[in-house]
């Protein structure tokens, strides 16, 4: 198979994942705007990098207690979409 289309048939799946990743985003965001409780949890890393911090800082902030909302399932923790802006204030207070 000529590189060309190696290149070809690579940026167009490239270009799929990106277009499938950019609609599931879509998706929960309105599942989120519409308060649905399943969908108001947020995984760790997500609240980290929508608080732009680190995962541990997310973690210290639920050792601490000022997580309040969190859910387990299996070794997995998640934190209240809502809770967020929480993450957000706690690490601008201490930086």
């Amino acid at each position: 198979m000529p590189a060309e289309e190696i290149i070809r048939k690579f940026e167009n799946e490239r270009k799929a994942i990106a277009d499938a990743l950019e609609r599931q985003d879509e998706l929960l965001g309105q599942l989120r705007s519409l308060g649905t409780e399943d969908y108001d949890w947020i995984t760790v890393k997500e609240a980290a990098a929508r608080a732009k911090t680190s995962a541990c800082t997310v973690y210290a902030l639920i050792n601490s207690g000022r997580l309040k909302s969190v859910k387990h399932f299996g070794s997995r923790k998640f934190v209240k979409w809502s809770e967020v802006a929480a993450i957000d204030d706690g690490y601008s207070e201490r930086n």
